[in-house]
């Protein structure tokens, strides 16, 4: 009785907070809405164990399925020509986003998993979703994530407004297409063909993800089966009308009712140099936009926001409102997101691993 009145205030207040923070233009509103809900109430009242496992691992694969949503192989024929230039730029920011959080971790008491995936622009939902598989603090990992999204969201918007109109805006033409990469419009009016195949490939790659010990398996897994699914062309990744919401706001939930006062004081020390290292990040992958523009002769605009580490929704809608050439600034954050949500954790375990050897 205890727990299905837990559920009714949890899941209700959820709800409000996710209409709340989305209503506002919160980053990663219905994650961050029922983080911040739960995290409240957790410290009112302890709220433990809302969240069973198998409902934790299945919002994680709905995620990853909507992740890969994003692959699409018309969109990288675009960059053909840019074959050796737009990898090494996707591999530049994920060197430097590791490095950034091992340096973090060195200066911090953060542990370089936690310092690592807080970092790592690579899809706020599935960083903080497989916090727990590579033993790091999901709490500090989300912190670490939504505060650069905000800084991101921020200035990419002032940056385009004030600095980068007028100026040269390079060989390439900014006349790209402003379509949106499935799972990122509208849902309705799909066929319940596609909502099938997204839910046996949702199930299947996290399935295997897990059987197979993949890194964050039940989130990595859907990301590769889908992958896969647009390597063939065959629609995915779409959910009917508020299921990855659902998603985001039990992994926001699993994630809130962890924090106790203990975490709140620890984000508090940490929070002045967490944000100069975000900002540090940031310039670094704005000097490689830089680099990438003068290579390939796209314009400096759609070159920064191709390379900053930001949300691919966020970034999206900055480009179309900016008139960005959504050609290339999509593709090369789509594969940017693959890279990161697909080698991100082997490469964070790799480096506890290697951390906890020294140590030894």
């Amino acid at each position: 009785m205890i727990m299905n009145r837990q559920w009714i205030v949890v899941g209700t207040g959820s709800i409000l907070a996710g209409l709340l923070a989305d209503s506002v233009g919160l980053p990663g509103a219905w994650l961050v809405g029922p983080l911040l809900l739960t995290l409240l109430l957790t410290l009112l009242r302890p709220v433990r164990k809302v969240v069973p496992p198998s409902a934790y691992i299945g919002a994680q694969a709905v995620i990853g399925m909507a992740l890969s949503a994003s692959f699409e192989p018309s969109a990288l024929a675009l960059l053909s020509d840019f074959w050796l230039v737009v990898p090494a730029t996707v591999l530049l920011v994920l060197g430097l986003s590791v490095a950034s959080g091992l340096l973090l971790a060195r200066v911090t008491s953060l542990d370089s998993a936690t310092a690592s995936l807080g970092m790592i622009p690579g899809g706020a939902p599935g960083m903080v979703a497989i916090s727990d598989d590579l033993q790091a603090d999901s709490r500090l990992v989300a912190f670490m994530q939504y505060a650069r999204l905000v800084l991101v969201g921020v200035s990419a918007s002032l940056l385009s407004r004030f600095v980068f109109t007028g100026l040269d805006m390079g060989n390439v033409a900014r006349t790209g297409s402003s379509a949106l990469p499935a799972g990122v419009g509208p849902v309705l009016g799909h066929s319940w063909g596609e909502y099938v195949v997204t839910l046996v490939g949702a199930t299947v790659g996290a399935v295997a993800g897990v059987r197979f010990g993949l890194p964050a398996g039940a989130l990595v897994g859907p990301v590769i089966v889908g992958v896969g699914l647009g390597a063939l062309d065959i629609p995915h990744g779409v959910w009917p009308p508020g299921v990855l919401q659902a998603a985001f706001a039990l992994i926001g939930i699993w994630v809130g009712s962890r924090f106790d006062p203990d975490a709140l004081r620890e984000i508090g020390k940490l929070a002045p140099i967490v944000l100069m290292f975000t900002v540090v990040l940031m310039a670094g992958c704005a000097v490689i936009g830089w680099a990438l523009a003068m290579l390939t002769g796209m314009d400096l605009l759609s070159a920064y926001l191709a390379t900053t580490p930001g949300g691919i929704d966020a970034v999206t809608i900055a480009a179309l409102e900016t008139g960005a050439n959504m050609a290339l600034v999509l593709p090369i954050q789509v594969l940017r997101l693959l890279v990161m949500v697909l080698a991100g954790p082997s490469v964070v375990r790799w480096l506890v691993r290697r951390h906890k050897a020294v140590q030894i």
